[in-house]
């Protein structure tokens, strides 16, 4: 599973250029006051939780448990 970072604001300021940088071993959410609230929860399950299931071993993942 990736680390999940989650930033204040919307992220509708960050440049193309700079979302592309980022690692893509990181998931990066935004939520106004930067909390883990029920939506962005909803959406890290979708993408972490759900992917780990669907994708078990990526190209990019250890194969550790």
């Amino acid at each position: 599973m990736r680390p999940t970072i989650i930033f204040r604001g919307q992220g509708k300021r960050i440049s193309p250029n700079e979302k592309r940088s980022w690692d893509s071993r990181v998931n990066v959410m935004f939520q106004p006051k930067a909390w883990c609230d029920e939506n962005v929860m909803k959406v890290w399950v979708e993408r972490e939780w759900g992917n780990l299931f669907t994708n078990p071993r990526r190209a990019n993942s250890s194969g550790k448990a």
